[in-house]
């Protein structure tokens, strides 16, 4: 159906700050004429305000952004704007805008897409060899889930642990039954532990600590640093958690995976610590936001990779990255369509 008025300005929103990179050309005409003129004039020199319309350009943009973006034709900077610059001013405020009327779970689920790289798997290249590629039914959910529309039609009872499903998906990926959790969970770290292979860290899953039979470690990668090895815990949180919506606004993005973080690296790293064995939590929120650590442990990782074979190191590089951020999306459309209510159940 129709996109809503909120879902469609986040369409036309660059993919850095939440959107899916369909940029208005009505919106940004006045940065793009503002940015050509300042940069032909800086290279034949002369007077840019001498250039028609370029001073009604600068009233029109100085409209669509906040106070401290706004331009001075009687001053104009030596340096030629850029409109990469000009843009990101706009959205910053159309943005602003937004969120003053959003309710608390659109706010939550804004700042978590603008983390660093959430919104990566939205410039993969479809590849069914990197487990990049999406079906027509797994885009369509995944696209209406990020821009917070509805995933199904109406409300229902779950096939699974028969409590309400709202219409958003958040039941469906929070759910304990018929094990949807523990499957992406799974995929997330044997996903990461090839990448990690790429790298010639010679990972091992679900590893102990000496002789002990509890599995502390996800993910061992055995000579991390300077021989040492290097246990790591995967966890997924979602970021429109109940307890999450009374700080709508107030947190920076890729927060929650950080505080979620410290919680499962306590108990199980004073654990190791007492053992010296070094110990780090890979926490993602559902929207693609990293914990700090782990965002440094993603990065070595995929640099090492791209060190390690024979592709351009750039190129590697990207595509790990990538693959790292995409993991385990196609599990989420999924799951939401195996809760979907069958037609024996109308």
């Amino acid at each position: 159906g129709p996109l809503a008025a909120g879902a469609f300005r986040q369409v036309r929103r660059s993919i850095r700050t939440g959107g899916l990179g369909v940029r208005s050309a009505t919106e940004h005409t006045e940065a793009a004429y503002i940015a050509s003129v300042m940069a032909c004039a800086t290279k034949d020199a002369y007077d840019p305000c001498t250039a028609e319309g370029f001073t009604a350009a600068i009233g029109s943009y100085n409209n669509k952004v906040l106070a401290d973006a706004r331009i001075d034709a009687t001053a104009l900077p030596r340096a030629p704007l850029r409109q990469k610059e000009l843009s990101a001013a706009i959205e910053k405020c159309a943005l602003a805008a937004e969120t003053a009327t959003a309710s608390p779970a659109s706010k939550l689920r804004i700042q978590a897409q603008m983390a660093p790289h959430a919104g990566a798997w939205m410039n993969v290249v479809p590849n069914p060899g990197t487990h990049t590629a999406f079906g027509n039914r797994q885009w369509v959910t995944l696209l209406r889930w990020w821009l917070g529309e509805p995933v199904f039609d109406a409300t229902f009872l779950c096939p699974a642990c028969q409590k309400p499903m709202d219409v958003y998906g958040y039941h469906a990926l929070t759910c304990k039954k018929w094990g949807d959790g523990i499957t992406r969970h799974h995929a997330l770290c044997d996903e990461f532990a090839e990448v990690c292979g790429a790298a010639h860290l010679a990972p091992k899953r679900e590893r102990g600590v000496g002789n002990t039979k509890k599995r502390e470690a996800d993910v061992l990668l055995p000579h991390w640093d300077l021989g040492r090895p290097l246990y790591l815990d995967f966890a997924v949180t979602h970021t429109l958690q109940p307890t999450n919506l009374n700080f709508a606004g107030e947190r920076a993005p890729g927060s929650w995976a950080t505080e979620y973080a410290r919680r499962v690296k306590g108990p199980i790293g004073r654990r190791l610590a007492a053992l010296n064995t070094p110990f780090d939590a890979m926490v993602v929120e559902v929207y693609g936001a990293w914990a700090p650590e782990a965002r440094h442990i993603i990065e070595k990782v995929r640099k090492l990779a791209g060190t390690r074979t024979p592709v351009s190191t750039r190129r590697q590089r990207t595509d790990q990255t990538y693959q790292i951020e995409i993991l385990n999306r196609p599990n989420r459309p999924t799951t939401a369509a195996k809760r979907t209510k069958s037609d024996d159940q109308n």
